[in-house]
């Protein structure tokens, strides 16, 4: 078993909190940056359930993305609303990572699985935020804003994500 899995066994946590990413720093390729992700959240998550089933962990608590509906309406959209599961690359192959880990994480026998769809982070220290790579690439021209602007992205603040992963560890029901 890989290393994660060998410590989450010596460990025995009653619960799991898994944000892991590869996605530190936004790259000009995008499949690229999404490459490692991807395999985290494909193959990362298989080898976390499997050791937390073994463990007898009692919840894990997972990050996934809201940005993987379909790109239809002008209103918000939430976990009902269909996936883009015919989404061009490199979307595509980010939202299938993101499926697998999420049936993984609800679909292990014996676990609770609450998986979170995270909007962009944005906030201090984020690429979003003040001073931010993005932040400033946008306000000096680097980075262009598409058409009139009317894209839609979700963005959730970064102290709300943490207040959300908090409050998942408690209480609510499993599923996303």
């Amino acid at each position: 078993m890989p290393r994660c899995g060998q410590a989450i066994l010596e460990a025995e946590p009653e619960v799991i909190i898994n944000q892991v990413t590869a996605l530190s720093a936004p790259s000009r390729d995008y499949a690229k940056w999404l490459e490692v992700t991807n395999r985290l959240r494909s193959e990362g998550t298989k080898t976390l359930m499997t050791a937390a089933r073994e463990a007898g962990t009692r919840r894990v608590v997972a990050q996934s993305a809201s940005f993987m509906t379909q790109p239809v309406g002008s209103g918000p959209t939430d976990e009902s609303a269909p996936l883009y599961l015919e989404a061009p690359e490199p979307i595509r192959s980010h939202i299938q990572a993101n499926i697998a880990a999420e049936t993984l994480v609800l679909g292990t026998p014996g676990i609770e699985g609450v998986v979170l769809r995270y909007g962009f982070l944005y906030g201090q220290g984020t690429a979003i935020g003040p001073g931010g790579e993005w932040a400033t690439g946008v306000a000096s021209g680097d980075v262009p804003i598409v058409g009139e602007g009317t894209g839609r992205y979700p963005f959730i603040h970064v102290r709300d994500a943490v207040s959300a992963t908090v409050q998942a560890v408690g209480r609510g029901s499993p599923g996303i």
